[in-house]
């Protein structure tokens, strides 16, 4: 699996300041490849296990950037 979304034109870097803000879709770089969040649940008081495609299960515990497609909402027809 290559580096991912963080070279691919239309996804933006968001930083995550709490796990709670991940969201399903998201990518996040793990062992220096961009995996994406096939699912997520919560773990522990502040931290949340995530289901990474092509990696299984890994714990989000601390801040760290995310990729996403930018919202819907912002864009011009």
């Amino acid at each position: 699996m290559g580096r991912g979304p963080p070279r691919t034109p239309g996804f933006v870097a968001v930083l995550l300041d709490t796990p709670h803000a991940v969201r399903e879709g998201d990518w996040v770089v793990v062992v220096g490849c961009a995996r994406r969040v096939r699912a997520q649940a919560a773990c522990s008081a502040g931290s949340r296990v995530l289901e990474l495609e092509g990696y299984g299960k890994w714990v989000l515990a601390a801040p760290r950037v995310a990729y996403r497609r930018p919202s819907a909402g912002g864009r011009a027809p």
